[in-house]
């Protein structure tokens, strides 16, 4: 690890784009501003038509808002989770109740009419109209169970009725009901288009048309699914959108007044869509995990989601081999193919969506565990780089806790409350399993770092061995300790020093010398390590050692002479706050280290990574590049030469000395292009 003071070897973070929650409202504005709301995110704005967000929540008594209009003359009409009904009309909120029933009025939808005029329907089905001041109650006739509110392209509005079609009202204090007798009345959904015709969403997945002026109710079903749709909604253009209600997104296009339908969306692979706007500069947006746009009518879209950080928690990280990221939650499995910029929903073949490990075995085919809501967990499998999964394990437990790689041959997986069967292995890649017979309580970790030596940590035992690659175990080994707690990680460093990592306020951490192959334990006494439990342990290249906390945050150590006074650094700047929980940490294929910060509901939490790399890759050339910063030159010298030298550029080849450790003592000129060379596995630090 190159650095550039003592002081920044506490690694900070810096936080990366991860799938989003559903966004399920958005609405345009005459000079065609965005916005858009998830779930608890409250809401977004954009002012460039989607390029870049921002949130302007601040002000609104709640993050949860259920629909979002803008009028004509671009005031923001918001309907809020538990406080009724704000306003934005010059970039303040204020609410907007008066005329409304006491307490919390849920709204339902807003319709707009072109003079400026808002129209609410709430939950209770009632509906309103608001002047500026106050909202008179309109519903007068209209049947019960209202569901839906739209206005023509000539001001007409009109209501739907989940048991009893559709009406149109006349402005002063009546609605009558349009067209004749719907074979299927239970109306959930309604636009207008262009060419004043009504489409009417009903249920079980029926779509029928009437002419405003009234007619016949058409059935418009030709190439939708059997499912039901979440929305319907016609452009300037009289194109009709529907968004299917499939666990992936799907969104549905007529081109011809609803008389066939095709998928608009077949290259988008992501959550079901919850709704859909136009712009007057004819850009069509969409809500799903995130925001998808189209300047084409829904022939093409983009994702933009730049600055709407409205992040769902995530369980796990994988950067494979060949730089593929993988992250998975509580929806199953995403992928990204451009460094976490994008991503992919990528759960073809899941039943287990609870994902919580995801790792590539030794010829390059992703493998995960999950659990369903019974739960019993699963193992799956993909050949194709997760376009496809196949459940390849089930040996009846609670749910299955790690995946390790042994032998180029042998894939491990431990498991927890499953009788007999906590351990489960593969010797052909993980296309089929084997159960371990092994009478133990909840097995958290497995090391396999060496060939026939397996470790094993539980929740009863402590720390068991096997001496013969898993065949027999030695349980409990050194438990003349106090372990206190669960054993949740074990690992290995590359010197084989075994550590063990618990869930207690202390004696969190130990660690066995390889002469005393568990037999005996050492316990780690920094206060720095009086957290909640160890989530997990990995080595850098340099074989320094880094802690995913429960409630704490990262902790590092360098490789030196392990003791009990090892001095383990806090490096969570950049984090959430210094007690966040930390549930994994993992390298991708350029050395940034990244983190899950976890938290319920994902605010403040997902994916994280180190603002400089940490895991440079062994026996490379680093060039310093002025301003305190490096860029790695791996085979500099032969592929990467710069056609011009620079005055003073050098090559200085540094040798450790006794204890591992290089160190530069400053002041040392380096001119920009100056090469330093490290020797493999050797850590450098410039001091001031």
């Amino acid at each position: 690890m190159l650095i550039c003071s003592e002081m920044s070897t506490q690694v900070s973070w810096q936080k990366k784009y991860s799938p989003n929650e559903n966004v399920h409202t958005i609405s345009v504005a005459p000079d065609n501003t965005v916005y858009a709301a998830t779930t608890s995110y409250g809401i977004f704005k954009s002012s460039d038509e989607g390029n870049n967000w921002l949130n302007i929540s601040a002000g609104l008594p709640d993050s949860m808002v259920r629909v979002i209009q803008v009028s004509t003359d671009n005031k923001v009409f918001v309907g809020t989770g538990s406080n009724g009904i704000y306003q934005n009309a010059g970039g303040s909120w204020s609410a907007i109740n008066n005329g409304l029933p006491s307490g919390n009025v849920l709204v339902t939808g807003f319709a707009k009419a072109s003079n400026g005029t808002m129209y609410m329907i709430a939950t209770t089905g009632l509906i309103y109209k608001w002047n500026g001041t106050i909202w008179t109650n309109i519903t007068f006739n209209f049947p019960a169970i209202g569901r839906m509110i739209a206005v023509g392209p000539t001001g007409t509005l009109f209501g739907g009725s989940f048991t009893n079609g559709v009406y149109q009202f006349d402005g002063v204090n009546n609605w009558t009901i349009v067209g004749s007798a719907m074979p299927n009345n239970f109306v959930f959904n309604i636009t207008v288009g262009q060419n004043d015709t009504i489409y009417a969403l009903c249920n079980s997945n029926n779509i029928y048309r009437c002419h405003t002026s009234g007619g016949t109710w058409t059935l418009i079903n030709t190439g939708l699914p059997s499912t039901n749709m979440n929305f319907i909604a016609s452009d300037a253009q009289n194109r009709i959108f529907v968004g299917s209600s499939s666990t992936y997104g799907v969104i549905y296009r007529s081109l011809n007044n609803g008389n066939s339908w095709s998928s608009a969306t077949p290259g988008l692979f992501t959550t079901s869509f919850g709704c859909i706007a136009f712009s007057s500069s004819g850009k069509t947006y969409t809500g799903t995990s995130g925001i998808f746009r189209s300047q084409d009518g829904g022939d093409n879209w983009q994702d933009i989601n730049s600055g709407l950080d409205a992040a769902r928690s995530v369980f796990c990280f994988k950067c494979t081999r060949n730089g593929t990221y993988f992250v998975a939650n509580r929806l199953g499995v995403w992928r990204s193919s451009d460094s976490g910029n994008t991503w992919q929903y990528r759960i073809t073949g899941i039943s287990h969506f609870n994902v919580l490990q995801i790792t590539e075995n030794a010829v390059g085919d992703i493998l995960f565990h999950a659990f369903n809501n019974t739960p019993k967990g699963a193992i799956y499998r993909s050949t194709n780089n997760g376009d496809n999964w196949t459940l390849v394990a089930a040996n009846g437990c609670d749910l299955y806790t790690k995946i390790k790689q042994h032998k180029t041959d042998t894939i491990w997986a431990s498991s927890r409350f499953s009788g007999a069967t906590t351990l489960s292995y593969s010797v052909n890649n993980g296309a089929t399993w084997n159960n371990n017979p092994l009478d133990i309580s909840a097995i958290w970790d497995i090391d396999v770092t060496a060939d026939h030596t397996i470790f094993v940590g539980s929740e009863s035992e402590g720390i068991s061995r096997s001496d013969n690659g898993g065949q027999s175990f030695t349980l409990g080994v050194g438990n003349t300790i106090p372990w206190y707690g669960n054993l949740l990680e074990v690992e290995r460093d590359e010197n084989g020093v075994i550590f063990a990592g618990t869930d207690w306020w202390t004696n969190v951490l130990w660690y066995s010398l390889p002469e005393e192959n568990g037999n005996s334990w050492t316990k780690f006494t920094d206060p720095d390590l009086v957290i909640h439990g160890i989530q997990d342990l990995i080595f850098d290249h340099f074989n320094n050692a880094w802690l995913a906390c429960n409630d704490g945050g990262v902790r590092m150590a360098y490789n030196d002479n392990w003791n009990e006074s090892t001095d383990w650094i806090s490096s969570s700047s950049g984090l959430p706050s210094s007690n966040t929980n930390i549930l994994e940490l993992s390298f991708d294929t350029s050395g940034y280290m990244y983190a899950i910060a976890y938290t319920n509901n994902g605010h403040n939490g997902g994916l994280y990574k180190s603002t400089v790399p940490v895991n440079l890759p062994q026996s490379s050339v680093y060039r310093f590049i002025g301003n305190g910063s490096w860029e790695s030159t791996t085979n500099w010298e032969n592929n990467h030469k710069p056609s011009t030298e620079l005055s003073g550029n050098k090559m200085i080849i540094i040798d450790p000395v006794t204890n591992g450790e290089c160190v530069l003592q400053t002041p040392l000129q380096l001119t920009n292009g100056a090469v330093l060379k490290i020797r493999p596995n050797k850590l450098l630090k410039l001091t001031d």
